[in-house]
């Protein structure tokens, strides 16, 4: 099982900015709601991290 750890700030800013939190995005990775995944496009400067699009409530959410 994966542990998600995320900074409250943020998940506020997404709540106001963006009606999303992070839990949503664990929903949908939970679900298999993953509409893609590939690599950073900057794999230098990000080696390990992959980009995902997930379903939120029908929309495609790009997550880093």
């Amino acid at each position: 099982m994966s542990v998600f750890d995320w900074n409250e700030q943020k998940n506020d800013w997404l709540a106001e900015h963006r009606g999303v939190w992070f839990e949503d995005v664990i929903n949908a990775l939970s679900e298999g709601r993953v509409l893609f995944d590939v690599e950073h496009p900057n794999g230098a400067r990000y080696p390990d991290q992959r980009i995902l699009c997930v379903d939120i409530n029908g929309y495609a959410y790009i997550c880093p």
